[in-house]
């Protein structure tokens, strides 16, 4: 007896993509909405490359981040035909056709891009919103960041902690640990490094800080497999016919 696994959702995958092993980038400072950003959110595309069309993206090609949209391409037609829907520069490639990364790897869904000619393909869109401190009144942050300016602790007191407590009833986000910070007074940590951001914050007295979110755990969840069984008989010598990754045990 056989168990097998099939995660819904899946169809078939698609081509030729350039990847690039660039950081994403922010979003402009002009495009800033000092109001409530919009929330992460998780949504879905298909596009067919059985024609010979490319997606006519760059992305990192560690995170599958999108960092560049061409002026043509599939992805660039998706957004004309669905303005309601479209991809952004700083969108992120979570699965393709069923496959998530967090099961098999941004390699093998690079692989899945460029081969399959069907693609479906699930994108996470980060929230990224500004937080503005003051620090001529004394007083420090009250949080903790890691080497890559993530928030890894918040104090219950502190700067930080008195923006949230103001801005608490929803008028902007407030910080969360996990938070990123993305950039200080017009420096973007991409293109000047932490340690500059670091400087930033030590030595300015007004900071006007961006920061970037994931989307919640459960809109990027990896789907549930459907279970069943198939019971084969080989006492006549048949074989099964088909092939299996060694490693998954994935049909092929």
């Amino acid at each position: 007896i056989w168990t097998l696994s099939r995660y819904a959702g899946a169809s078939n995958l698609a081509s030729p993509l350039d990847t690039a092993p660039v950081a994403p980038p922010l979003v402009a400072e002009h495009d800033v909405v000092k109001t409530t950003p919009q929330r992460a959110s998780v949504f879905t595309i298909n596009l067919d490359k059985s024609a010979g069309g490319k997606l006519g993206i760059e992305m990192d090609s560690a995170t599958l981040t999108i960092t560049l949209i061409a002026s043509s391409g599939l992805i660039v037609s998706w957004n004309h035909a669905f303005p309601g829907n479209q991809v952004q520069t700083g969108d992120r490639i979570m699965a393709v056709n069923g496959k998530h990364q967090t099961s098999h790897g941004a390699d093998e869904l690079q692989q899945t891009i460029q081969t399959e000619p069907k693609l479906e393909l699930k994108l996470a869109r980060l929230t990224v919103f500004t937080v503005n401190i003051d620090k001529r009144g004394g007083g420090k942050l009250g949080c903790n960041l890691s080497s890559s300016l993530e928030i890894t602790t918040l104090n219950s007191t502190g700067l930080v902690a008195a923006w949230n407590q103001r801005h608490r009833d929803g008028d902007a986000f407030s910080v969360q640990p996990g938070d990123c910070l993305m950039e200080v007074n017009g420096k973007r940590a991409t293109e000047c490094g932490a340690n500059e951001i670091l400087n930033q914050i030590h030595e300015s007295d007004v900071l006007d800080m961006r920061l970037a979110r994931n989307p919640s755990p459960s809109q990027v969840a990896q789907p549930l497999p459907a279970t069943y069984k198939v019971t084969l008989d080989k006492s006549g010598g048949a074989r099964l016919g088909f092939g299996y990754a060694t490693g998954t045990l994935e049909v092929m």
